[in-house]
């Protein structure tokens, strides 16, 4: 998708639709509002639905938490490198997509609720 970078603009009216914060103090960064579907990193690689609890396994890949558990309780091999995963209970939080993903789907939610 597309992306803004909305830098000052005060608060009426101005910026990019759904943002409500658009003021001198904001910097912000928003995708194009009319895209429905997900920017392809908020979808986990293994179930291709937007991920809730994304992590990042060893091979430095982020997926679904479920997901890649499940994963690695059946196979030892990297779903997207193919190489061996040595620690397969190694899954870090992913706070800055988890972030971004639910900020999205706020945005989302008031597109929604604006077009009804």
């Amino acid at each position: 998708g597309r992306w803004y970078f909305l830098i000052g603009g005060g608060g009426g009216g101005g910026g990019v639709a759904g943002s409500g914060r658009a003021d001198s103090k904001n910097i912000m960064m928003e995708e194009d509002a009319e895209e429905d579907e997900p920017p392809e990193a908020y979808l986990c690689p293994i179930t291709c639905e937007l991920m809730e609890d994304p992590v990042v396994a060893e091979d430095g890949k982020t997926y679904e938490r479920a997901a890649i558990a499940g994963w690695l309780k059946k196979s030892d091999i990297s779903p997207i490198t193919g190489q061996r995963v040595k620690n397969r209970d190694l899954l870090i939080p992913n706070q800055n997509l988890k972030k971004l993903i639910l900020q999205w789907s706020e945005r989302q939610e008031r597109l929604r609720k604006a077009r009804s």
